[in-house]
């Protein structure tokens, strides 16, 4: 047996590195095309992997992203993973496959959007989630919490119910509780203003919430947008 040299020791090296390379750069480009590999992805989304339900919801989701769906309802109880899909996970795959576009995140209340806001804003930061989008992160001289820029132009807004969204085109909305409690669903001045604000920026003179919309609920009251 002819016992292999120090050059053909670190060919084989080279070589094994390549092939690595390569899956990694497979595994990246299926995770860009499907929304459900992009979250089963255990370096950005560790020990969190999505459940048959979950799965489910990806595939609405890439029929959104895809404009084959314009509308979709996502209607489960407190604790299944909505927002974590749906206002975190969705809107920072959809960014990394469309950089240039703007997205408006709307819920009950302008913190719990800003929160979810620096969440999306943190793993378009991550190294992790640059390994499979490697041109998009977060643009230098605009990175607020819940007002923030990629930096190939595209935008992301977040706001709660109330606020001002005159002037902010956008793609999408990702509107999620945009009621929260039962109190609240409860009370007819609220519903009532909940829905004409909603209205006041989804008609043809105001875009703002017009193209893809998923909306995230929990039922509270029976008239209710999901009827």
């Amino acid at each position: 047996m002819i016992e292999r040299t120090k050059a053909e020791e670190l060919s084989d090296e080279q070589l094994d590195r390549e092939l690595q390379k390569r899956l990694r750069d497979l595994l990246y480009r299926d995770q860009r095309e499907s929304f459900e590999k992009y979250c089963e992805d255990g370096d950005l989304f560790p020990d969190e992997p999505p459940a048959k339900h979950h799965a489910f919801m990806c595939a609405a989701l890439q029929l959104v992203e895809q404009g084959e769906v314009k509308r979709l309802m996502v209607l489960m109880p407190p604790g299944h993973g909505k927002s974590v899909y749906c206002s975190v996970r969705f809107p920072s795959w959809y960014l990394g496959k469309h950089p240039k576009h703007h997205l408006v995140h709307a819920t009950y209340g302008g913190e719990l959007a800003k929160l979810n806001g620096r969440k999306v804003r943190n793993l378009l930061l991550s190294a992790n989630y640059q390994e499979v989008f490697r041109n998009v992160t977060i643009a230098e001289d605009f990175k607020g919490r819940g007002d923030w820029a990629t930096n190939q132009g595209g935008q992301y807004y977040a706001i709660g119910v109330g606020g001002g969204v005159t002037g902010r085109r956008a793609h999408g909305a990702l509107l999620d509780d945009l009621v929260k409690d039962r109190k609240e669903a409860d009370s007819q001045l609220i519903r009532d203003n909940t829905w004409d604000w909603y209205k006041t920026n989804s008609n043809r003179t105001n875009r703002a919430l017009t193209d893809r919309i998923p909306m995230v609920e929990k039922f509270l009251h029976h008239p209710d947008r999901a009827v």
